[in-house]
């Protein structure tokens, strides 16, 4: 801090550290600090003078705990990325036992699920579907014989019309 004790150049300095602390500029610390002296400087710019040092640690603080917040965040993001690609492949574990329990109902069955599913994925291409959809579809396309698992393989590999019974 330049110049001496007038109060409208100590008010002045005050404003500008003020504007440079909002800009997060700590530099002017030690001579606010100086500033809160008493009997050294007026006791209305000693007293503002601390109130500006007061708020220049809560500030300092604040960030702080938001820097670490942040981390935090970022922790918890990974975090979440890992347990989001964890269930996607469970995902991709059961669509795959599906999968083989329905090829086991039906040697024909297997390859079918992947034509039907690459047919579906062009047409949905084709077509414009956005990618969480293309997605969707290879799922429901992949499992679309699903519900052949319940069905007795009497009924499921009858060659010919079912009978009233039978339905």
């Amino acid at each position: 801090m330049k110049g001496g004790h007038d109060l409208r150049n100590l008010l002045e300095y005050l404003a500008n550290a003020a504007k440079e602390i909002a800009r997060g500029d700590y530099h002017a610390e030690g001579e606010i600090f100086e500033l809160t002296k008493s009997g050294k400087y007026p006791a209305e710019i000693s007293e503002l003078a601390e109130a500006f040092g007061m708020m220049m640690v809560m500030v300092e603080a604040r960030e702080e705990r938001l820097e670490t917040l942040i981390d935090d965040l970022k922790q918890q993001k990974a975090k979440l990325e890992e347990t989001s690609k964890a269930l996607r492949q469970a995902n991709i574990g059961v669509l795959e036992v599906l999968g083989s329990a329905i090829a086991k109902r039906d040697h024909g069955t297997i390859a079918h699920n992947y034509r039907v599913t690459f047919y579906a994925l062009k047409l949905g291409q084709a077509t414009g579907h956005p990618e969480k959809d293309l997605k969707s579809l290879i799922k429901g396309a992949f499992l679309h014989d699903v519900g052949k698992i319940g069905i007795s393989d009497i009924i499921l590999l009858k060659e010919g019309s079912l009978t009233d019974g039978e339905f």
